[in-house]
């Protein structure tokens, strides 16, 4: 058995809708991914502790000039096509980050703070496990930034036992998020075209060895809600298929005009995504989570240094320095993305 769950950072409070363990709030966790959820005692909750959070990094002075949080996408290939996702227009599919480039990107992030970011994570709008390199970025990270926390998401397809233990092989994973989305063959194969028993093989598989205690970091089963009864089938099914994973419910957001429309009202207040440096496998940064293919960025990884001409762009320096509502903001007013 592995020891007890060390101490994280505080970012965990900012996932919206993941399922607790009052059966009570299952029915205020699909109401609160409906386009009324602003009128949602529980989203309204939710909306708190999203602000609370925010608020620890706005008082974290070193967030203000460094990132928080690190995304840098290796390989933009993905085997899924879900209909909520820009991936299918994705513009750059097939495009590997080079390992020159991968370097020069951590090497900026260590001229200008030897510790590293406080979470990284190597995924963008892909599936990082489909990059055989994978592994070796990882190590490499780990051997530069001994103390960062790394988040993986996956649809889970890729992850057979050898690759999940390779992942194992990892001291530093602070979460897997895994985007299932429902629970049904017929409606998984629909949603995310790619084989439901393979990906439900490799689902048992894992949740087996975190009941045998092989390790410790939470996975997460997700689905990008529709606001239907469908949401809370899927919360159950996992609570009852897999008792030691977590369940989530995600409201979709529409990707900055790429994909459908918002389940929910954009709201009045700032956003974590300022806090956050995110570049794409073309090397471009992306202003944020859901600009998918860096339209909003300003710069370029191969010929800016990531930190200071960046992150530290006066753009971006100023959303920090004196943080107020994404309403007022021309790239942020359209978003209602709690990420």
């Amino acid at each position: 058995m592995l020891s007890a769950k060390p101490k994280l950072p505080f970012n965990e409070s900012l996932q919206p809708f993941q399922e607790q363990e009052d059966d009570a709030l299952n029915k205020d966790i699909i109401v609160s991914v409906r386009s009324d959820a602003v009128r949602d005692p529980t989203y309204a909750r939710v909306l708190a502790d999203y602000q609370a959070a925010l608020q620890r990094y706005i008082e974290e002075d070193r967030w203000k000039t460094y990132p928080f949080l690190a995304s840098i996408e290796t390989y933009s290939k993905c085997n899924a096509a879900c209909d909520f996702c820009p991936y299918p227009q994705l513009g750059r599919k097939g495009e590997l980050l080079s390992e020159l480039l991968f370097e020069k990107i951590i090497s900026d992030l260590a001229d200008s703070n030897p510790l590293g970011p406080a979470m990284m994570m190597l995924s963008r709008v892909n599936e990082p496990f489909l990059d055989k390199r994978l592994f070796e970025f990882i190590q490499h990270i780990e051997r530069q930034f001994p103390n960062v926390w790394m988040n993986h998401v996956s649809n889970g397809s890729p992850l057979n036992e050898a690759n999940f233990d390779r992942l194992l092989a990892s001291k530093r994973t602070s979460l897997l998020k895994i985007s299932f989305n429902d629970h049904r063959q017929d409606r998984y194969e629909a949603v995310m075209k790619i084989n439901y028993q393979n990906t439900l093989k490799n689902l048992r598989m894992i949740h087996a060895k975190k009941v045998a205690g092989e390790f410790w970091f939470p996975v997460r089963i997700g689905r990008v809600g529709d606001g239907s009864s469908d949401d809370l089938a899927f919360l159950g099914w996992v609570k009852r298929e897999f008792p030691a994973f977590e369940p989530q419910v995600s409201p979709r957001f529409d990707w900055r005009g790429k994909v459908g429309s918002s389940t929910y009202e954009v709201p009045d207040l700032g956003c974590a995504q300022w806090f956050q440096l995110h570049l794409l496998a073309n090397g471009r940064d992306a202003f944020c989570c859901t600009d998918s293919e860096g339209e909003a960025g300003i710069g370029n990884a191969k010929t800016h240094h990531v930190v200071h001409d960046i992150y530290n762009s006066s753009e971006r320096l100023a959303l920090r320095t004196n943080p107020g509502s994404r309403l007022g903001i021309r790239k942020c007013m359209s978003c209602a993305a709690l990420a």
